[in-house]
């Protein structure tokens, strides 16, 4: 989806914000945001979803502000996370994954939310349809489970010896869980062998990348935390020497699907700009009007 079209999803469901909201009285609409990562690496987000809204004549402080709750790699946190937010009363809430989503929606069923660049929000029972979606949920998908899968094959063209891949996923997101099936299936298909390394925290990631070890090639399934982790993946994987294909948002506008970028120990990255991600949530919170 296109950034226009964001914007016309944040538009529809801002328009049951009262007239304050829309600049008739001297009110601000409350936005908040319930962030997998963390505050830092996450700020590239922030700050495109800020640009986006100015575009669009919302300033920060006059006409909404934000609420920013991040679980910080760990999808634990979003039930009291969820709750807290909600007491604040927001407008809308923004989730960027579906663990977030599930919980927003369980906690505060009442309050519209709207999806950022999820996986397959019908089959995660998130959404009827991207249609008709229902359940006060709005926004958009991504094609990340397709293009994981891309990645390993594209990983066997550029190293051609590789035999066996060690795939990193966040087994508490259920997308990751959908696109290893795609990646075994794509494995089969290419007569590579997967090794699942299984993501269980940012404090653990020096073992986790250890347990890649021994194989030829490393593959880093997309998610949230895992992104935000992505210079100390590099790292890692480039100190045991393993090349790497990972879906690594990159800052700047490139029209190419995907491409080589030797940064760190990453051979191969797709195409994913978070700046224009980011400003896409704009489109989801604009109120119409």
């Amino acid at each position: 989806m296109r950034r226009r079209d964001f914007i016309k999803v944040i538009a529809g469901s801002a328009a049951s914000w009262p007239l304050a909201a829309r600049g008739q009285q001297p009110a601000i609409a409350l936005i908040g945001i319930l962030g997998s990562g963390f505050p830092t690496s996450s700020a590239i987000f922030v700050d495109a979803f800020k640009q986006g809204m100015a575009e669009n004549g919302l300033a920060e402080g006059c006409d909404y502000m934000l609420d920013l709750r991040w679980a910080e790699g760990d999808y634990t946190r979003f039930a009291a996370l969820t709750a807290d937010l909600a007491q604040r009363k927001p407008k809308l809430i923004v989730v960027s994954t579906i663990p977030g989503a599930r919980i927003a929606q369980q906690v505060a069923p009442t309050i519209p939310l709207v999806m950022s660049g999820l996986i397959d929000p019908v089959g995660a029972g998130l959404i009827a349809s991207l249609a008709r979606p229902g359940n006060n949920t709005t926004g958009i998908s991504n094609m990340t489970q397709d293009l994981t899968a891309k990645g390993l094959e594209l990983l066997r063209t550029v190293v051609p010896t590789i035999r066996t891949v060690a795939v990193l996923f966040n087994p508490a997101n259920p997308g990751n869980r959908l696109i290893m099936e795609d990646v075994r299936n794509k494995a089969a298909t290419l007569g590579l062998t997967v090794q699942p390394i299984e993501f269980k925290g940012p404090d653990t990631l020096d073992r986790t990348i250890e347990a890649a070890t021994g194989n030829d090639a490393f593959l880093m399934v997309g998610d949230a935390a895992l992104i935000d982790l992505r210079d100390p993946i590099a790292a890692l994987t480039l100190r045991h020497r393993l090349p790497t294909a990972q879906l690594y948002p990159r800052v700047h506008r490139c029209r190419r699907a995907y491409w080589l970028w030797p940064i760190a120990s990453c051979l191969l990255q797709t195409r994913r700009d978070l700046r224009e991600e980011g400003a896409r949530w704009r489109e989801a919170v604009r109120p119409s009007g």
